[in-house]
């Protein structure tokens, strides 16, 4: 297989909707050879129809749907992929222990509010 370097970014093509998934062009990245037996053996590799499988290439970049996380996994490992570097869109969260700071301090707020109206209504 033809993999590409690892970080690589791909373009769309002008006029098009920007499709949420690079799957099309990891697959254009194939010799003919290699992407005619990788279709015809992927609805085994991947447990889903292959119906199912081209309708995931053309998931809109602003759509809500999405591809199940283990399926994504398969196809990030299958085109040798990093995880995340599928997605056409940046995801973007907070570490764990930020999260927690920030619901501690919300709630923090929120009980010293509650007790200073109690201590006014006396």
């Amino acid at each position: 297989m033809n993999h590409h370097p690892p970080g690589i970014t791909f373009a769309h093509q002008a006029g098009k909707m920007m499709p949420k998934y690079k799957i099309k062009e990891c697959l254009n990245r194939l010799s003919i050879y290699e992407y005619r037996i990788l279709v015809k053996a992927m609805p085994g590799y991947l447990g889903r129809t292959i119906n199912t499988f081209w309708n995931y290439t053309r998931i809109p970049v602003n759509s809500k749907i999405d591809i199940p996380y283990g399926t994504v996994r398969m196809l990030e490992i299958l085109f040798g992929l990093r995880p995340g570097e599928l997605i056409n869109i940046p995801i973007n969260g907070k570490p764990c222990a930020q999260v927690i700071k920030e619901a501690d301090k919300r709630a923090t707020d929120q009980w010293v509010h509650l007790e200073t109206l109690e201590d006014d209504d006396l």
